[in-house]
C-alpha cells in the first residue's frame, strides 16, 4: 500500500509479482493480490489470479464469498456463478450463496433461474427479501398464484418484514 502511494501502481505491482513468486505466499496474500490487480486496472490478470485461487480446495466459505464478490463487481458472472455454487456447499454460507446466485441470474436476465435461487434462500438476513423478489418476478411473468404462494410460505422475522410481505401481496392481488 505504501509503495503504491509513493511510487505508483507499476512499482507496487512489480513488488507483488515478486512476492507471489515466493514459496511463502498464503491465500490472504493471493486474494489481496487479486483485489490489487482489479483495483488498479489489471483486469485480465485479476481474473487469472482468481481462477488460480479457486483451484485451492482448502478455501473457506468466507474466502470463496470474497472471491465471488470481486467477480460480481467485475461482472464476470460465469466465474461468480462457479464460485458461488462451490460456496453454497457450506452450511454457513448456503443461503447467502443462493441469494447471490439469484442476483447473478437477474443481472444476466435469467429471471426463471433467479426465481429458483431466490426461493432457496430459506434463512438469514436475505430470506424475506429473496422471497419477495421471487414473488415479484413471478408476478411479472403473470404467475400470480405462484407469487402469492411464495409469499404465503415466507416467515417474517419482525413487523417490518411482515408489512413488506403484506404490501407485496396486495400489489400482486391488484
Amino acid at each position: 500500500e505504501a509503495l503504491l502511494r509513493v511510487k505508483g501502481k507499476e512499482d507496487a505491482k512489480r513488488y507483488l509479482d515478486d512476492t507471489m513468486k515466493s514459496k511463502h505466499k498464503d491465500s490472504t496474500l493471493s486474494q489481496y493480490y487479486a483485489q490489487f490487480l482489479y483495483d488498479n486496472d489489471y483486469k485480465d490478470a485479476a481474473r487469472a489470479q482468481i481462477e488460480i485461487l479457486i483451484k485451492d480446495s482448502n478455501l473457506s466459505a468466507d474466502e470463496l464469498l470474497q472471491l465471488a464478490r470481486l467477480s460480481m463487481q467485475a461482472q464476470w458472472f460465469d466465474l461468480s456463478k462457479k464460485i458461488l455454487l462451490r460456496s453454497s456447499q457450506f452450511d454457513e454460507t448456503k443461503d447467502l450463496s443462493h441469494y447471490f446466485l439469484a442476483r447473478v441470474a437477474e443481472m444476466r436476465d435469467q429471471d426463471q433461474e433467479a426465481i429458483e435461487w431466490f426461493k432457496q434462500v430459506l434463512t438469514g438476513p436475505f430470506h424475506v427479501l429473496s422471497q419477495i423478489r421471487a414473488s415479484i418476478l413471478l408476478s411479472e411473468k403473470k404467475q400470480y398464484d405462484a407469487a402469492l404462494s411464495v409469499l404465503a410460505h415466507t416467515q417474517a422475522n419482525d413487523d417490518a418484514e411482515a408489512k413488506q410481505i403484506s404490501l407485496t401481496s396486495i400489489d400482486i392481488l391488484n
